[in-house]
C-alpha cells in the first residue's frame, strides 16, 4: 500500500563516474549556494545545495564518485544507500563524453533500479575534438531518458539540463497541490540482494547482470558513437601518457627526472645560489653602514643585519 510522503523540496541527486566532471557540474548548477558536511557516520565529504528555477525550487545533493553500485566500497555504499533508500525525484547521471562505454555501466544500472535519469554527456568539446561523435538522439533513444550535451567548466548546457531535470521532477512526483507524493514501492528484496551480493545464488544472478549490462554499454556504444580520422589525433597529454607509461620506458623516465632534479638543486643551481649569497652579503654591509652613520642603536642594526638580512641570505 503507497504511503504519503511529506518532502518540502523535491531532491536532485547527480551520480557519476569518478573523473567525469560530476562536481564541476555540482559547482556549475548550484554555484555558491551549497553546503558541505559528511556523510552520516563517515569522514565522506558531502555536499548539497539549493537551487530555483521557473518559480520552483529543489534540493541538488552531489553523491560520491563510483563506477558501480554493487560493491562494499564506502562510497559506492553511500551512493547506493542514498539512491535506495532517499528516492530522489531524479537522479542527473554524468557522463564522460570520451569514455562512454566505461560509463554507461552505471547509467544501465540505475535504469535497472527503476531511477529516474537524465543524463548529462559531459566533456562534450573533448570528445568532439578527439574525433569522437556522438548521436545525442540516438543515445537518447536507446537509453530512454533525456540526453543533454554539457561543458560543467564552462557552465555549457546548464540551463538545458536544469529544464531536463526539473521537467521530469514534475513527471515523477505526482504533486497534487499539497507539497505531498506518493511514496514508490520499496525496492524489492532481490534488487536490494543483487545490489549487495550477500547469498551465494544472489551473487551468481549479479554476475549474470554485471555480463548482460557491460554487453549492453558496449552495444549502446558502438551504435551511437562515429569517429573522424581526420580528427581524431591523440591529445598532448595523450600523446605524454603513451611514452611516458610506457612499461618499458616509465621507470627509466621516473629515474631520470629524478637525477635531473638532483643535478639542478645541487650542481646547476650552485652558481646562482653563490650569486645570490654574493649579493645578500652585500646589502647586508652596505645596511649596517648606513644604519650606523644614521645613528641606528646597535639592537636595531643587529637584528635588521644580523638577523632579518642574514637569515634570508640562510634561505
Amino acid at each position: 500500500m503507497n504511503e504519503i510522503v511529506s518532502r518540502s523540496l523535491p531532491i536532485i541527486a547527480i551520480a557519476g563516474n569518478p573523473n567525469s566532471g560530476k562536481t564541476a557540474l555540482f559547482n556549475a548548477i548550484t554555484g555558491a549556494r551549497q553546503h558541505v558536511g559528511n556523510w552520516p557516520g563517515v569522514t565522506v565529504e558531502k555536499k548539497e545545495g539549493r537551487i530555483a528555477r521557473g518559480g520552483k525550487s529543489a534540493l541538488v545533493v552531489d553523491l560520491p564518485g563510483t563506477y558501480s553500485l554493487g560493491s562494499q566500497a564506502l562510497d559506492e555504499t553511500i551512493a547506493r544507500d542514498f539512491i535506495m533508500r532517499e528516492r530522489p525525484d531524479v537522479v542527473i547521471n554524468v557522463v564522460d563524453s570520451t569514455n562512454l562505454e566505461r560509463n554507461l555501466y552505471l547509467t544501465i544500472q540505475l535504469l535497472d533500479m527503476g531511477v529516474p535519469i537524465v543524463m548529462a554527456l559531459n566533456i562534450f568539446d573533448e570528445a568532439e575534438a578527439l574525433g569522437i561523435h556522438i548521436d545525442v538522439e540516438a543515445l537518447s533513444k536507446d537509453l530512454g531518458v533525456t540526453v543533454v550535451p554539457t561543458v560543467a567548466v564552462r557552465s555549457q548546457g546548464i540551463d538545458e539540463l536544469l529544464d531536463a531535470a526539473f521537467a521530469a521532477v514534475s513527471a515523477h512526483s505526482g504533486e497534487d497541490g499539497s507539497g505531498q507524493r506518493a511514496e514508490q514501492d520499496s525496492p524489492g528484496e532481490l534488487a536490494l540482494a543483487l545490489a549487495t551480493a550477500q547469498a551465494t545464488p544472489v551473487i551468481e544472478q549479479r554476475d549474470q547482470a554485471a555480463e548482460r549490462r557491460y554487453q549492453l554499454a558496449s552495444e549502446i556504444a558502438q551504435s551511437v558513437i562515429t569517429t573522424s580520422p581526420d580528427s581524431a589525433a591523440e591529445s598532448p597529454s595523450q600523446r605524454i601518457d603513451r611514452v611516458a607509461l610506457n612499461r618499458w620506458l616509465a621507470y627509466p623516465i621516473f629515474f631520470g627526472v629524478v637525477w635531473a632534479m638532483f643535478q639542478f638543486t645541487f650542481t646547476l643551481s650552485e652558481p646562482l645560489a653563490n650569486w645570490l649569497g654574493s649579493a645578500i652579503g652585500a646589502f647586508g654591509a652596505w645596511a649596517e653602514h648606513t644604519l650606523a652613520a644614521a645613528g641606528a642603536p646597535d639592537m636595531v642594526v643587529a637584528f635588521l643585519v644580523d638577523g632579518v638580512i642574514a637569515g634570508l641570505g640562510a634561505l
